[in-house]
């Protein structure tokens, strides 16, 4: 799963910048001559923030099965009226 989302990201990051180059080829004076074309601007930050999406959800996986490996090894479980309790005693 992760190869064929780094493999989306890639390729959406190359064509993203041949369509770059594309467009900065022509002249100046066309509508489609800019640098960074603003839908490609917006596209690489779509990407970005997907990426960003995904790389952020699999780190709190990781620290989550992390922290359930801890609490197996310690005899630890989680329960809803242990995570609730601190509210009890401290209800600000």
């Amino acid at each position: 799963m992760k190869k064929v989302i780094f493999g989306i990201m890639t390729g959406l990051t190359l064509g993203g910048v041949a369509l770059q180059f594309h467009y900065s080829a022509k002249p100046s004076g066309s509508p489609s001559g800019y640098v960074f074309h603003p839908f490609h601007l917006f596209l690489a930050f779509l990407a970005l923030a997907i990426l960003a999406a995904i790389v952020s959800w699999q780190l709190e996986e990781k620290r989550r099965r992390a922290l359930r490996e801890f609490a197996l090894k310690h005899g630890l479980t989680f329960r809803r009226e242990h995570n609730t309790k601190i509210r009890e005693e401290f209800p600000w």
